[in-house]
């Protein structure tokens, strides 16, 4: 199975959303109209490798004033939200049929301490 991503970008995430598929003739076609694919593991690794950005410690702090609550965050959009749970600094809690709800876990709060070097501060990094 191999993961297409649009529109890369230097950080090795990508603009835009990512498909997944596992059909080797469909990858050979987006692969030849200039897509990247990426193999199983491999965004997921870049994800991991690369900084945060501005919009996932943004989110990653509203997951944090949540208070570990399944919470639905301003700016924590399906890319947000995704590259969060690849790093392991949310997970899924809830879902309603169309709404996912998620919560930090104990690595996300870390890192939200560790960015803001205050547990008590509430803006961005």
């Amino acid at each position: 199975m191999s993961t297409i991503a649009p529109f890369p970008r230097p950080s090795g995430g990508s603009w835009g959303y990512t498909v997944t598929i596992d059909d080797p003739k469909v990858i050979e076609k987006y692969r030849a109209a200039g897509f990247t694919i990426y193999e199983d593991g491999e965004l997921e690794e870049l994800i991991r490798k690369s900084p945060m950005g501005k919009r996932e410690a943004a989110a990653l702090g509203g997951f944090f004033r949540a208070g570990g609550k399944p919470a639905e965050v301003k700016g924590a959009g399906l890319q947000v939200t995704s590259r969060l749970v690849t790093r392991g600094y949310i997970e899924t809690a809830e879902s309603d049929g169309k709404k996912r709800q998620h919560r930090i876990t104990p690595a996300g709060e870390a890192e939200w301490l560790r960015l803001t070097k205050s547990d008590d501060r509430a803006g961005e990094p």
